[in-house]
């Protein structure tokens, strides 16, 4: 009887673990099978698609001029639109083209790109033009554009200051501004201003906004150690247009 009652239980245990491998079996099969349908419910948009194009370095981009010279400009508008500094493109007249090279963007399809000039001021001591893309590419997030600046004598941020001074790699400097008012040219410290960088954004570090453009490295008459006055450029000061201009006499550009 001990002996049966063993076998039954057995059997049973036996009976059970078929049972059990079966409804298994049934469930991965459909599982299997339902698959490519479950696959089909998720968005799986990130696989093979292009990294996130973002960021302040992203929207700078390298700027070349016909007559082989370089600058730098960047984006400052879903439509396309760009800035860059006057004496970059002063040379062409409205409608000629430049090329934009987006180095910072590891993809194919944003070297070489084409820009028509389309606004120069009338003011020749207004360093900015305005560019525009011939294919716009609004996969480029635009910069942000700081607007009017309140109690300016007190404004003070740190920036960051991106430009290219040669044809392969580009700088980011961050400082101080120095002696900012809404009627004079700002002056910012930096470390390193090259020629190339003309053109590029200054962008307050806190706020991530642009508040102005490069124009050129301040010189002053100094006496050089022989005894000579001379103009040198003074370490670390570059002047700079406010941005707010160029919006201001711009208007018909559906910024």
């Amino acid at each position: 009887m001990i002996n049966y009652i063993g076998q039954s239980q057995k059997e049973k245990s036996n009976s059970e673990i078929r049972v059990k491998l079966k409804k298994q079996k049934s469930f991965f099969t459909l599982l299997l099978l339902a698959s490519p349908l479950i696959f089909l419910l998720f968005d799986y948009g990130y696989i093979n698609s292009p990294e996130k194009i973002t960021g302040d370095r992203m929207a700078t981009c390298q700027l070349i001029n016909p007559n082989g010279s370089q600058g730098t400009a960047f984006l400052a508008s879903k439509n396309g639109l760009l800035i860059t500094a006057r004496h970059c493109v002063d040379d062409l007249e409205i409608g000629e083209q430049v090329t934009l090279n987006f180095d910072k963007i590891k993809l194919p399809g944003y070297s070489n790109l084409k820009a028509e000039l389309i606004f120069l001021p009338s003011n020749v001591k207004d360093d900015f033009a305005v560019i525009k893309l011939i294919n716009n590419n609004n996969k480029i997030k635009p910069l942000k554009m700081a607007g009017e600046i309140e109690n300016p004598d007190m404004y003070n941020p740190e920036v960051i200051i991106i430009g290219y001074p040669d044809n392969s790699q580009t700088y980011d400097n961050t400082n101080a501004v120095r002696n900012y008012t809404l009627e004079d040219s700002t002056v910012f410290m930096t470390n390193e201003i090259y020629q190339g960088m003309s053109g590029g954004p200054v962008i307050n570090k806190e706020t991530g906004e642009v508040i102005g453009i490069v124009s050129k490295k301040k010189t002053e008459l100094v006496r050089t150690s022989n005894g000579n006055l001379d103009f040198q450029d003074q370490e670390g000061l570059s002047i700079h247009e406010k941005i707010q201009q160029v919006f201001e006499k711009t208007p018909h550009l559906n910024w």
